[in-house]
């Protein structure tokens, strides 16, 4: 078993696909796929699951990924203590996509001025897909909204962030543009522009504040924040967005959105992020940890 093998199922891992991975890595295809092939042969099972769509870990996989984490950190630290400096290296942390406005965007500059050793990987997601992914060692830390899904991921580590609400996101063409408030009725009532997977399934925030209340109509989902906001400034379209983490949004900024506060019904929601006791927990991923409570504490 070779290193370059771990590193390449990693990868894959990673990225979801051999041939995305190779190409990130700057490798011929058919000699990634072999590396991968060759060490599965050698355990005498499969690591991954291939499939039309792209490869998953298998039970076995996500076993091989914690162990190959650790031996990679054990690898870095090595070499650092051999130099006397800062271990390096890469932290993969997935969020959901209103952190990353304001939050997030502070504690990578925080990072910056004082681990510039260490590497954030971010990418987004809904909570349920991030809850999945630090389960399965794709992600080592995860910011999600706390939500009766979690109780499918008890292996996990759940850790209260902040306290955040949704406000109404109103254009100059809706009717409600005026108001200095909005009743919950008036807000089901309006036509909305989902984002992802909202109203559609429970995935915490949304879902959470409308529980067993009637779902507003929606005209279309996307998946693009800033295009969601553009159709909401040019018409009577409406959405629900988190007040602490939107603040200094540039839509608000402009005047071209108003954020509108609503009554007669509790629409606020928690934040934390998620780890997972199953896989070992570097001094990198420690100290990002650190950054983020801290950055939070500073902001709200």
């Amino acid at each position: 078993m070779k290193l370059e093998q771990l590193y390449y199922f990693q990868e894959a891992v990673k990225y979801r696909s051999i041939s995305v991975a190779a190409k990130q890595n700057y490798i011929s295809q058919s000699s990634f796929s072999g590396a991968i092939s060759r060490l599965e042969q050698e355990l005498g099972a499969p690591l991954l699951t291939r499939t039309n769509t792209g490869v998953e870990p298998t039970e076995l996989g996500r076993m091989a990924l914690e162990k190959a984490e650790a031996i990679f950190q054990a690898q870095s630290e090595l070499v650092a203590a051999a130099k006397g400096q800062n271990v390096a290296g890469t932290v993969a942390l997935q969020c959901i996509p209103g952190f990353h406005h304001r939050v997030l965007t502070a504690v990578l500059q925080t990072l910056r001025n004082t681990h510039p050793w260490i590497t954030l990987s971010v990418s987004t997601g809904e909570s349920r897909k991030i809850a999945s992914s630090v389960s399965s060692g794709m992600a080592t830390i995860g910011i999600v909204v706390k939500g009766d899904f979690l109780s499918a991921f008890r292996e996990l580590t759940y850790t209260p962030l902040f306290q955040d609400e949704y406000l109404l996101y109103a254009g100059k063409f809706s009717p409600l543009w005026d108001q200095d408030s909005v009743t919950w009725q008036q807000v089901q009532a309006q036509t909305h522009i989902g984002f992802l997977d909202e109203f559609r399934q429970d995935n915490g925030g949304l879902m959470e504040v409308f529980q067993n209340q009637p779902h507003p109509a929606v005209s279309f989902w996307t998946d693009d924040l800033d295009s969601m906001k553009q159709m909401i400034s040019q018409s009577d379209q409406v959405a629900l967005f988190p007040k602490f983490m939107a603040q200094g949004d540039a839509y608000l900024e402009s005047g071209a959105i108003r954020a509108i506060p609503i009554t007669g019904h509790d629409t606020s929601f928690e934040v934390g992020y998620l780890v997972s006791p199953k896989y070992h927990r570097s001094p990198l991923s420690e100290a990002v940890i650190q950054v983020l409570v801290e950055t939070v504490e500073k902001l709200s």
